[in-house]
């Protein structure tokens, strides 16, 4: 099974995993993500766009007791500490017919928003899916990979999307923050020169096949060579069916507070 580390965070809290007294206890939270088998494919099947599984996710904690170190039973879901208490972040998946959508939700430890669910038009009249998945989970923000595929009743032609967003943490339905509304008017700066640079590499029959502009808001949060980086996407709108995008690294610093540097505190 292939883990993703999506968060770590060293921190002092005041609670109990058991339910019973809280104790002080230093530990250190590891969220991941993995693939869970399914029994068939998303409805809508666009090459290797669409696989047999689905992402999951759970939390583990290790805390220190009595000189060495305990593993704790792993919860589901992403525990993230937030505002002096913990946040969960969770998806559910939904099925309408022949439409099938993945919804990331995040809330107060053991409380649940009330989620929209999928659009009866969609439910009613198109094949297809939209699934999301999450690739860094912090206090304030969550970094998504989101794709969808289908075909509605009536439509020209069948679509397909693989992009990026980060959303705010405590607005999942957010459709994305443009880069410079998280990081800086520099980060903007960068994306849009790595994408340009991207683009002016190309012949004029490859350099078609994308948009003359880079998109401000496409872009992520992704765990590389053991680091937090910040990388932009550019997608062939040419060659929809094979999922092909080209992800550009931009070489840019990140915060203490996304990048994962110093140690959040919950009392």
């Amino acid at each position: 099974m292939r883990l993703q580390l999506l968060t770590w965070m060293m921190l002092v809290l005041l609670w109990s995993l058991s339910g019973q007294a809280a104790v002080a206890q230093s530990g250190l939270l590891l969220g991941i993500q993995y693939e869970a088998p399914i029994s068939k494919p998303l409805p809508y099947y666009a090459g290797s766009a669409d696989s047999l599984s689905r992402s999951m996710y759970q939390t583990l904690m290790i805390v220190e007791n009595g000189g060495s170190f305990v593993l704790r039973p792993a919860m589901d879901g992403l525990l993230i500490p937030r505002n002096n208490q913990f946040w969960r972040v969770e998806t559910k998946r939904s099925i309408y017919n022949s439409w099938v959508e993945d919804f990331i939700w995040a809330a107060p430890n053991g409380s649940r928003p009330r989620l929209a669910g999928i659009q009866t038009y969609n439910g009613e009249y198109c094949e297809g899916h939209r699934t999301q998945r999450v690739l860094y989970a912090g206090s304030d923000f969550l970094s998504l990979e989101q794709r969808s595929a289908g075909y509605c009743e009536g439509g020209v032609h069948p679509w397909f999307f693989n992009t990026l967003a980060v959303v705010p943490i405590d607005s999942t339905s957010h459709i994305g923050l443009n880069i410079d509304e998280v990081l800086n008017t520099p980060a903007l700066t960068a994306l849009n020169q790595s994408v340009a640079s991207f683009l002016d590499e190309l012949d004029e029959e490859e350099v078609v096949a994308y948009m003359p502009e880079a998109d401000p808001a496409n872009w992520g949060l992704v765990r590389r060579e053991g680091m937090w980086k910040t990388i932009v996407r550019v997608e062939n709108l040419e060659e929809v069916g094979e999922k092909h995008h080209t992800d550009l690294p931009l070489d840019i610093p990140l915060p203490a507070t996304l990048s994962g540097r110093g140690r959040p505190r919950s009392n």
